[in-house]
């Protein structure tokens, strides 16, 4: 006979709970060995799988507020590329290469005697710098019209450098990120200064012509006396 849910007393449900209790009980091995040899298996599946360790560092950029009064929306575009490309910039094999270098990772690297690295040193060098790319990735905390919060992940295999070269990857891109602002602000200071200059150089002719117009035509500027009054 079937019931609807609302029928259900509170002894048909306990009912229900002590014959399900009483199942498990008395085939206990039914359930017990199967929940063991899965444990186990995902036991040593987790055994066999290669540990990753990762590290985080953060990265405020702000927009200068004296600055982008003075030019206007305009200047938010430098902001909004460098926020597209970062993770571009960041993940640039050939700028890994160069931390690395910098570094001296991985450590105990063959070389000649002239200080160059053999080619199996190089290629060592390369393939953890294609490793150190796959594994950088760009998150934002943080994003506004005044200022971006990134943070930068790190994934490798081997912890034992981790910190530096994430370290070296942040201080890199903050040096590249500075010196593109400095061009940028150059490039406007010498916009700036070049108007600046052509205004001089309009005014001053103007000024001229006006003084031209005064001798040949006297009075003709209202504000200066006319000599045949």
């Amino acid at each position: 006979m079937q019931h609807h849910i609302e029928e259900f007393s509170v002894s048909d449900l306990r009912h229900t709970i002590g014959e399900a209790w009483r199942v498990v009980r008395e085939r206990r091995w039914h359930f017990l060995f199967p929940f063991a040899i899965v444990s186990s298996v995902a036991l040593v599946g987790s055994l066999l799988i290669e540990r990753q360790y990762r590290g985080t560092t953060i990265i405020k950029r702000e927009n200068d507020p004296v600055l982008a009064s003075m030019i206007g929306k305009s200047w938010t575009e430098p902001y909004a590329e460098s926020r597209q490309r970062m993770s571009i910039e960041l993940a640039e094999v050939e700028e890994v290469e160069k931390i690395l270098t910098e570094l001296d990772l991985p450590a105990g690297l063959d070389s000649f005697d002239s200080g160059e690295l053999t080619p199996q040193s190089r290629e060592a060098r390369h393939q953890l710098a294609i490793e150190v790319n796959k594994g950088l990735a760009t998150r934002s905390l943080e994003s506004s019209t005044n200022r971006d919060i990134v943070a930068i992940d790190l994934t490798l295999k081997d912890p034992t450098h981790l910190t530096s070269i994430l370290s070296a990857v942040r201080d890199r891109y903050v040096v590249r990120a500075r010196k593109k602002t400095s061009e940028v602000l150059t490039n406007v200071e010498s916009f700036f200064q070049a108007e600046s200059e052509r205004c001089r150089t309009q005014l001053t002719e103007l000024r001229r012509k006006l003084l031209e117009y005064q001798m040949q035509y006297p009075g003709i500027d209202p504000d200066e006396n006319d000599p045949a009054q």
